[in-house]
């Protein structure tokens, strides 16, 4: 949120990794302004933590549309924890370096 106010205030652009935590499947992972997420809880907390700064919209984020899976009944300590497989995250990154180098290169 800091990194998010800063940027904001010194007109830097920024994208922002929203939660891969629980998520199977990295064709759901979309690209869009924060204002425009759904599904993704911590993209919900961000997005009200970001309204509480006057900012609504223009922060760029990659976040997955999948809704998270439940955590097994049969292990209690997995229901404390948000554990994410390791595709997920790694897509997620690829797909953020990948909006870089297109930003950087002038292309949409």
């Amino acid at each position: 949120i800091a990194l998010v106010r800063s940027s904001n205030e010194l007109g830097v652009p920024i994208l922002c990794a929203m939660g891969a935590g629980r998520r199977l499947d990295p064709t759901q992972l979309r690209v869009a302004d924060i204002s425009q997420t759904q599904t993704c809880p911590l993209a919900r907390n961000f997005r009200h933590a970001l309204r509480n700064l006057g900012i609504h919209k223009g922060v760029e984020v990659v976040y997955s549309n999948e809704k998270p899976q439940p955590p097994p009944m049969h292990e209690p300590e997995a229901r404390s924890t948000i554990g994410s497989l390791t595709f997920v995250p790694g897509a997620m990154g690829l797909i953020m370096a990948s909006v870089v180098v297109r930003r950087l290169a002038g292309l949409p």
